[in-house]
């Protein structure tokens, strides 16, 4: 098993979909430079791949994507601009 991180691209988009192994673990989103990823456990040998979905919103934001996975991952901000997401996994 190793940790590897996947990049959001343009959380302030809604959905984004990882492209990650089928069975790997998301564990927490954090920001890294100017931008947001999500770290996941996952098995390196393990070929499928599928889209793992995921959603940023603001706080005070609402939202109606179902939750799918682990729910909630974490909430992170922003370094400069002192943007704070709650980040989810949704369903497809």
């Amino acid at each position: 098993m190793v940790v590897w991180k996947f990049k959001v691209d343009n959380p302030a988009q809604g959905r984004t979909a990882l492209q990650i192994p089928a069975t790997a673990q998301l564990l927490a989103p954090t920001i890294q430079g100017d931008e947001m990823v999500v770290w996941a456990l996952l098995d390196p040998m393990h070929e499928i791949v599928e889209p793992r979905w995921i959603i940023a919103v603001n706080t005070g934001q609402e939202f109606d994507q179902p939750l799918a996975g682990n729910g909630y991952l974490g909430t992170c901000t922003h370094p400069t601009s002192g943007i704070v997401w709650h980040v989810f996994e949704v369903a497809r």
